[in-house]
Order: structure tokens, then sequence, then C-alpha cells
């Protein structure tokens, strides 16, 4: 065990989501970083991994838990991980042993009964959505953000685009326009965005090549959800005229023409 010994952190606490807004959970993770590696919790991460490869699946579960509840309190940039990776391991864990599918449920319920009373954050929400699409039930995210409009709109104009792919596949579209910018708007600042990362990274030979294929899957994934709900919305007479806006307003000549492609193979699916 280690350095992993000598710091008790209990495993019963999770943290409370309004501390991840709020400055409260950076100066806990900052206070956490100045205790050398006492806790990292990639490691913990790892570990789980590990406990599971080698069937040990009741102490792979317990170290997938501390990672989801106690991540944050010690490496803010585990966010993502947290979101992704992470709830990847613990889907495989509970192919192999349901008490770990159970546990996932309960989490998310848990959250979810939160959030249904108007109460939360937007990363509590963000967790919610991440769990359903984990456990392939995307249409609790859709049901949970119409509950969450009627019980706090302002938390739910807030969360509505992490849950746009549940709300699409719906085929809400009311509520779709509703939670995504308007074509124009939308369009405009997802370029910025891609622009603004191409040349943030573009001298960069070793970060440069994989940050610009997730730009570019990023801008792609964005304008073909604008341009479902500009469908749906039956706006389709200028679904032509933002296909080719969507390339113009690239910079980057080498990007504009990937991004072309990618258009063009879009109108082939």
């Amino acid at each position: 065990m280690g350095k992993l010994s000598r710091l008790k952190v209990p495993d019963d606490q999770p943290i409370r989501q309004r501390d991840i807004d709020s400055g409260k959970l950076v100066r806990r993770a900052r206070v956490n970083e100045k205790v050398a590696i006492k806790m990292n919790a990639g490691e913990r991460l790892k570990r789980g991994r590990r406990f599971a490869l080698e069937s040990r699946f009741a102490e792979a579960l317990r170290e997938y838990v501390w990672f989801h509840e106690h991540a944050l309190e010690h490496q803010l940039s585990q966010y993502g991980v947290r979101l992704s990776f992470a709830l990847n391991d613990w889907m495989r864990l509970a192919a192999e042993y349901p008490p770990a599918l159970r546990k996932l449920q309960s989490i998310r319920d848990r959250k979810t009964s939160i959030l249904e009373q108007g109460k939360g954050s937007h990363s509590l929400f963000h967790d919610v959505v991440a769990i359903n699409e984990a456990l392939e039930e995307p249409h609790k995210s859709f049901e949970l953000l119409k509950k969450l409009e009627s019980a706090n709109r302002v938390l739910a104009n807030e969360c509505g685009t992490l849950a746009i792919d549940a709300v699409l596949s719906a085929g809400d579209f009311a509520m779709a326009q509703r939670h995504w910018p308007r074509a124009e708007n939308a369009l405009l600042e997802f370029s910025e965005s891609l622009n603004d990362g191409v040349v943030r990274y573009k001298r960069d030979p070793i970060k440069f090549p994989p940050r610009l294929q997730a730009y570019i899957s990023i801008y792609c994934d964005n304008v073909d959800r604008t341009i479902e709900i500009m469908r749906g919305l039956g706006d389709k007479k200028n679904i032509p005229y933002a296909r080719e806006w969507v390339v113009a307003l690239v910079d980057d000549r080498t990007v504009r023409a990937k991004i072309a492609v990618r258009m063009l193979l879009s109108l082939e699916k």
C-alpha cells in the first residue's frame, strides 16, 4: 500500500457536487496537491483496473467508486477521465460482476433524485448524463431534462447542451432548439473554437496532430447536431448554405480541406 495507506480518505463520504462549481473544491484540490502525492487519483483508477484483471472484483469496484466520488478532491484534471475512461472500466467490470452494475445505477439514481428536485449543479447533471450514456439509457437524460425544466429552469438552461444527443434521439426538436444556439450563432461559435485551437497548437508537432483530429471531430459533430435540429424544425432549405458556411468559416487551408471531406462524407450517409 505504501504512501496510499497513510492517507485516510473516507469512502462513504462523496464530495458535494456544488463544490465542483465553486472555489471550495478548487481550494481543496490545491491543498491536496501540496501534500506531495500521498493520494494520486490516477493510481487508484489503475489499481482498480489491476484488481479487475486479477478477478478481484469487489476490490476493483471499491477503487472505481472511490475514483468517481473522490478523484476531483485530489486532481481536478481527472474530470474528463472520470466521466469517460473510468466509466468504461466500470462497465467492463459490470459485465462480469453484477454488483458493479447495481452500484453504478444506484449512484445515478441518487444524483438524478437531487436534480429532479431542482437542486444540484451543472457538474452533477454531467455526471448523470455520462452514466446514462455508459448504461446505454440516454432516454433517462432526456426525461431528467424535461423534469428539470419544470423544477429549475435556470439550471436546466445551464445543463441542456449536455443532454442534446439524448434530446435528439427522442426527436424533441422543440426542446433541442431551447438548449442549442441558433444555427448561425452555433456555426460561428464552433468555428471560432476550432480556429483558436488550431492556432494554439499548430506550432507543436507532437501535440498538434492528435489535438487537431479531436478538434475536427468535435466541430463536425456539433455541425451535424446543428443541421439535424434545422432539419427537425423544417428548415431544410437553409441546410445546403449551412454546409457551405461550415467549410468557409475555417481559417486554416489544410483543416478546411479536411472539414470539406467530412461534410461530403456526411452527405453520403
